[in-house]
């Protein structure tokens, strides 16, 4: 009967002691490696804001060539902060600003677009807040400029260096995605003491790994699994083993065994190979 004095109470307790402690072992082995498996399948980290968007796309024809024909209307729609091209005239392909690729078109040159035109992320106010309410981890790589088509600096901010820039005028473009952590690495709170975050993931996995090991801590104290797991304990006591001499007598015979079967598959190999190449080509494909 279960003493209730106790805070863990253990079905017959000291016997099957070693059939319980392997079984609990290799199951709560099998559970920590899936749920180590399950936290390190979950992306660390998630684009909150990418550098930058396509704005014109190359097309390529079935022979792999440029088939993109710039018009003076696509120079028209594009952002403002795009200043050059990848263009291909005459199937030279070289780097234009836009001054240039409208002279081109209005000359009358077939003006081929050889290389996406990207629109950096201009910061505005809007993406601003987006990053206030996500704030990464770490500092913001962007490019600062006066003004549009000026010499730019490319630095690394802060969010609140970001937004003081922002109110003092400067254009500010991205220049490369920024990132945050995904629920699954977010911080639940700081250990104490030793100031090691908590991640909502790792709270998860540590939930579920103590809710497998009350479920194994039950099972193996059902009184009908673990009165099997008992028996078989001492049915394993009644073994009759072999000895040290006997289990490296037993080794021999089998390590000799594999060795000739693999000299006589070996053999047959060689001969029927040797058969066939030099045999049988020879008789019905002389030529080959």
């Amino acid at each position: 009967m279960a003493d209730n004095r106790r805070i863990i109470n253990i079905y017959k307790q000291g016997q099957g002691a070693w059939a319980r402690f392997v079984l609990a072992a290799v199951v709560m082995a099998m559970v920590l490696w899936m749920l180590s498996a399950i936290y390190a399948s979950f992306n660390s980290e998630r684009v909150l804001l990418g550098k930058d968007e396509t704005a014109l796309k190359v097309s390529v024809d079935k022979k792999g060539k440029m088939s993109k024909e710039l018009k003076i209307e696509d120079i028209a729609n594009l952002p403002e902060n795009v200043l050059a091209l990848t263009i291909e005239i005459d199937g030279k392909v070289e780097s234009k600003s836009l001054i240039d690729v409208k002279d081109k078109i209005v000359t009358g040159k077939r003006v081929l677009l050889a290389g996406n035109v990207t629109n950096p992320k201009v910061i505005t106010a809007k993406r601003i807040a987006i990053l206030k309410d996500n704030p990464p981890s770490e500092k913001i790589a962007v490019m600062e400029m006066a003004e549009w088509g000026g010499r730019g600096e490319a630095k690394n901010l802060t969010v609140e260096e970001i937004e003081k820039r922002f109110d003092d005028g400067y254009k500010l473009v991205l220049n490369a995605d920024v990132q945050v952590n995904t629920w699954w690495y977010s911080s639940v709170f700081t250990v104490p003491g030793i100031d090691v975050p908590l991640s909502w993931g790792s709270l998860v996995v540590a939930i579920v790994f103590l809710a497998c090991a009350a479920g194994t801590y039950k099972l193996l104290n059902k009184p009908r699994f673990a009165d099997f797991l008992i028996e078989s304990e001492s049915e394993l006591k009644r073994v009759d083993w072999p000895t040290k001499p006997e289990v490296v007598a037993s080794t021999k015979v089998v390590v000799v065994v594999v060795i000739l079967m693999m000299l006589i598959l070996f053999v047959l190999d060689l001969v029927n190979a040797t058969l066939i190449k030099d045999g049988l080509f020879k008789i019905f494909l002389p030529n080959t």
